[in-house]
């Protein structure tokens, strides 16, 4: 069976981005920009929704599957986690908010998420491997 995890949207990260989005439009607008100026503008306001829209995670089986749009597919045995830590890292992830998990698998990899429902997620991946340290704030 397979659950989908939706990422968590931390708001005051999108509030950053309108704030930088509507001060570079009054910029490009009081040097009198043609219309083709807001171009880039819009095309990275539209990846951006896209992204924070398109960031999630599957569990199905034993497989963790972190998806971020078209960018990020990785698929992660939940067999080889070993360790789960909550953080605040702010690198660059498949996540849409501060408020994070920490995963730490194989020989030494790991990668940040975001989940929603954090607690649930957490349940469901020990559910699968028991032996998983979770290590909380």
């Amino acid at each position: 069976m397979k659950t989908i995890y939706p990422s968590k949207i931390s708001w005051y990260i999108v509030g950053f981005i309108i704030i930088v989005y509507l001060l570079s439009t009054y910029l490009l607008y009081s040097q009198n920009a043609s219309y083709t100026d807001y171009l880039p503008l819009i095309a990275t306001a539209a990846l951006m929704l896209h992204l924070f829209t398109s960031t999630y995670y599957i569990i199905e089986g034993n497989i963790l599957t972190l998806k971020s749009s078209f960018l990020i597919n990785r698929k992660i045995n939940i067999l080889t986690i070993t360790e789960i830590k909550e953080t605040n890292n702010p690198l660059s992830a498949p996540a849409t908010s501060l408020d994070r998990l920490k995963i730490i698998y194989g020989n030494g990899f790991w990668t940040l998420i975001s989940p929603k429902d954090k607690e649930a997620f957490l349940l469901h991946i020990k559910k699968i491997q028991p032996k998983i340290i979770v290590i909380r704030k």
